[in-house]
């Protein structure tokens, strides 16, 4: 059997999709296997409950503008076992503003990796 036929068992996937609500974030995941936490000005982190046996790949996207002025980014800053920590940038042209996204924007991300265990 091949490597990765043997590493399938021990793959381990968090998705999520994070929004924001009168400035309350929220996260939604597949399984409850993450927690969010407010860094503030833009700054998320998602706290993996079950580490990764080493730093997942992690790949966000932005959810689209509801402003057709507006575009919306988001960076993966640190990705780490335990964590994976987002920036977010709510930016329009008149603004550059951070810390006033319009409600249900945000963002979906998907870690992979293998399991620590």
């Amino acid at each position: 059997m091949s490597a990765v036929l043997g590493d399938l068992g021990q793959l381990h996937i968090v998705t999520g999709k994070i929004t924001v609500t009168t400035n309350t974030w929220t996260l939604t995941t597949n399984d409850g296997s993450a927690t969010l936490t407010d860094d503030g000005a833009g700054l998320q982190s998602v706290n993996f409950v079950e580490p990764f046996l080493s730093a997942p790949t992690v790949i966000a996207t932005a959810i689209t503008a509801t402003e057709a002025t507006t575009f919306n980014v988001v960076e993966v800053v640190t990705v780490t076992t335990t964590i994976a920590s987002f920036a977010y940038n709510h930016d329009t042209a008149a603004t550059n503003s951070v810390a006033d996204p319009d409600n249900g924007e945000g963002w979906y991300f998907i870690a992979i990796g293998l399991r620590n265990n």
